[in-house]
């Protein structure tokens, strides 16, 4: 189902119909990160976000987990994804947008 593969044959040259990109705060913030950076260059048709800051490795691996039960990926794709801290704990609260 999954192909094996390095970073280094991720082609940064190649245009993704679109990026995926699953993080915390370093991958999605008021100013530009590294998952920006990446899709600046008009690499990508579709840039999808799945990243929020403060958010723990659990919330991660279920926003990735979401994605990939419900999305059929294919070699046009790029999956970004930046594991943030263990120590970080995930709290729900009733206002996400508290975390801003």
């Amino acid at each position: 189902m999954y192909e094996n593969f390095e970073i280094n044959t991720i082609d940064l040259n190649k245009k993704y119909h679109t990026v995926w990109d699953f993080g915390c705060s370093y991958t999605n913030y008021r100013w530009l990160t590294w998952s920006d950076m990446i899709t600046l260059n008009g690499q990508a048709q579709t840039v999808n976000k799945s990243s929020y800051p403060g958010s723990g490795i659990k919330h991660v691996y279920n926003q990735l987990r979401h994605v990939v039960h419900n999305h059929e990926f294919t070699s046009d794709d790029l999956v970004l994804v930046n594991l943030p801290s263990l120590t970080r704990w995930d709290i729900l609260t009733a206002y996400p947008e508290a975390t801003d």
